[in-house]
C-alpha cells in the first residue's frame, strides 16, 4: 500500500511540475484535482479519462485547455518511455532480448522513416488543410497543443529531467509493491528487478483504449509473462486483481471525499 501511495503521489508531483511551472496553481489545489481525475481514469479505458479530467477540472484556475491538455501528455509520454525501457530489462531478464527476436535490419529502418516522413508531410499539407476546413476547431486545438508541447520542452528541461528521474523511482515503486505481493502469496523465488520490469511491461497494455484501464488484457499478458518465472497463472491473477482493487480504493475513498467536501461548501 505504502509503495503504491508513494508512486501515486509522486505522480501528481510529476504532473505538477509541469502544469504548475508557470505559477498558476498551487499544490494545494492541484492535488484534488490530480486525484480525481486519476480515480476517473482506473475506469476510462486507456489514458484519456485522467488527462481529459485534470484538463477539465484545472480550468476553474484559469489555466487554458490546450495547456493542461499537452503538458499531460508530454507527461504521459515521459512516464511510456520510462515504462518501455523497464519492460526491455524484464523481457531480457526472461529470455526475450535481441538473441532471442529478429531485430529490424537497416534497411528496414530507412524505410519505416521514409514512411513517418512521408506521413507527416502528408498531415501537414494535405490532412492539415481537410481539417482546416472541415474542423477548424480541431484543427486550431492540435495546432496549439503541438506549440505549447514544444514550448515546454524548450523552456523547462530542468523539470523535464526531474520529471524522467522522478519517473523511474515511480515505476520501480510500483513494481515493488507488485514483488511484495507476489512474495506474500507464497513465490518467493521471484527477485525484485524482473519483477519490476514485467510488470512495467503488461502495464504498458493499458495505454492501449482497449478496456476499463486494461481490465483483462493487462491480466493477460501478466499471465504469460510471469509464467516464464514459474508463476502460476491463478498466482499472477490474484495478485494483478489485490493490487487493482488497492489501486481503486487507494484513488477512489480520497477523490470521494474531496467531492463531497466541495459539494458542502458549494
Amino acid at each position: 500500500m505504502l509503495c503504491i501511495l508513494g508512486a501515486s503521489v509522486i505522480g501528481g508531483v510529476n504532473l505538477f511540475l509541469l502544469i504548475g511551472a508557470r505559477g498558476k496553481v498551487s499544490w494545494r489545489n492541484f492535488l484534488p484535482a490530480y486525484w480525481i481525475s486519476w480515480a476517473w481514469g482506473l475506469v476510462v479505458p486507456g489514458q484519456v479519462g485522467d488527462i481529459a479530467g485534470i484538463s477539465l477540472l484545472l480550468r476553474q484556475h484559469q489555466i487554458a485547455l490546450h495547456e493542461s491538455l499537452s503538458r499531460s501528455i508530454l507527461d504521459k509520454s515521459i512516464s511510456l518511455l520510462v515504462m518501455l525501457l523497464f519492460a526491455l530489462a524484464g523481457l531480457s531478464a526472461i529470455g526475450w532480448g535481441p538473441g532471442k527476436i529478429n531485430l529490424p535490419s537497416p534497411r528496414d529502418v530507412l524505410i519505416l522513416s521514409g514512411i513517418l516522413l512521408l506521413m507527416s508531410v502528408a498531415w501537414k499539407r494535405f490532412l492539415g488543410e481537410y481539417f482546416r476546413a472541415r474542423a477548424p476547431a480541431l484543427a486550431r486545438l492540435v495546432s496549439r497543443l503541438c506549440s505549447e508541447i514544444r514550448t515546454t520542452g524548450r523552456d523547462n528541461r530542468g523539470r523535464l529531467v526531474v520529471n524522467a528521474a522522478l519517473s523511474v523511482l515511480k515505476v520501480s515503486l510500483i513494481g515493488t509493491a507488485y514483488w511484495l505481493v507476489f512474495r506474500a502469496a507464497g513465490q518467493t523465488q521471484l527477485q525484485p528487478l524482473p519483477v519490476i520490469g514485467l510488470a512495467a511491461a503488461s502495464s504498458v497494455v493499458a495505454y492501449l483504449p482497449i478496456s476499463f484501464n486494461g481490465l483483462g488484457t493487462v491480466e493477460i499478458t501478466a499471465i504469460s509473462l510471469f509464467s516464464r518465472l514459474g508463476a502460476s497463472g491463478a498466482v499472477t491473477l490474484s495478485v494483478y486483481l489485490s493490487l487493482r482493487l488497492m489501486v481503486l480504493l487507494l484513488a477512489w475513498l480520497p477523490a470521494v471525499l474531496w467531492m463531497l467536501t466541495r459539494s458542502k461548501q458549494e
